[in-house]
């Protein structure tokens, strides 16, 4: 059984990438990118056709086998998509410029470590991060879909405390397709080892 929360379905989450992710990968310089929680939502494919070397991790076989298929129906041969193993190295060794975690809701005994294992694979001389999470705080009475684990701006902070946290705002939005409303956290951070500017992108959440 899966660790992490059935929480990114395209059902839910609709079929193109969040605007949120569409400004990360468009306002960014191309580079090595860290994308985990990838429900073949064309997250990898988008990141890929804007230059980037995509390294996709999923928690299921049909997710691996939809975005695979979708990066050789556009000829996107620069992604690669791994299953994510807890006693694995998340990262094989490699840096990334970006991470971007797209409704990866953990459960609170594995999300602090996995947070860290993100960190670890950022470039510690300005390597980036983003979250878009669902919030424990949703508009009353929403009848909207909603994953059973839910985050809290404080724990985010908590398990970002290594890195320059640049944006971290909750922002209500309307399901794709539907007039049901939902809370989001939206978080961008860099890694900075020596506290020094870096090439880290910040923005609002409506851009």
């Amino acid at each position: 059984m899966s660790i992490f929360s059935n929480s990114g379905n395209k059902e839910h989450t609709g079929h193109e990438p969040h605007p949120f992710f569409k400004r990360v990968i468009d306002r960014l310089p191309p580079g090595r990118l860290l994308l985990l929680s990838e429900s073949a939502n064309r997250y990898a494919v988008y990141a890929a056709e804007a230059g980037w070397e995509v390294h996709a991790v999923g928690f299921s076989e049909n997710d691996q086998e939809k975005t695979l298929a979708l990066a050789d129906q556009a000829q996107e041969k620069n992604v690669t998509f791994s299953l994510y193993q807890p006693n694995a190295p998340l990262c094989q060794g490699l840096e990334f410029d970006a991470a971007v975690l797209m409704y990866a809701q953990l459960p609170p005994d594995t999300r602090r470590s996995f947070h860290q294992a993100v960190i670890n694979c950022l470039k510690p001389d300005g390597g980036n991060l983003y979250l878009l999470a669902y919030s424990e705080n949703q508009p009353k009475n929403t009848t909207a879909y909603l994953p059973d684990i839910r985050y809290r701006e404080a724990d985010l902070v908590e398990d970002f405390k290594g890195l320059q946290i640049d944006l971290l705002q909750e922002n209500e939005e309307t399901l794709p397709g539907t007039d049901q409303k939902v809370s989001l956290i939206h978080l961008t951070a860099v890694r900075n080892t020596e506290n020094d500017s870096s090439d880290s992108v910040s923005f609002s959440v409506k851009g």
